[in-house]
């Protein structure tokens, strides 16, 4: 799948409520916010807008709120564009 990081950043909340600093991102219409170490293959940098090809992995257990977990992982860098 393809994954758009913004260039923009954002806050997220990890488990138990602990608030930190994202990379907004798109996969298709749908919007997600990516810590620096969450893709993994990558370091994303601030003020940069990337095209990825990721592949994501569920796995079969769920965590504390219910839900099932998930990673990306890099399969290869379509493009990265310093932002103005």
């Amino acid at each position: 799948m393809t994954l758009t990081i913004t260039g923009e950043m954002g806050e997220a909340f990890s488990w138990p409520e602990v608030k930190f600093e994202c990379f907004k991102a798109l996969i298709g219409n749908k919007e997600l916010c990516f810590g620096n170490n969450q893709i993994k293959g990558i370091t994303l940098e601030k003020g940069y807008k990337y095209q990825l090809k990721v592949k994501r992995i569920i796995y079969d257990y769920p965590i504390q709120d219910g839900n099932l977990p998930d990673d990306y992982e890099l399969i290869g860098i379509i493009s990265k564009q310093k932002l103005e």
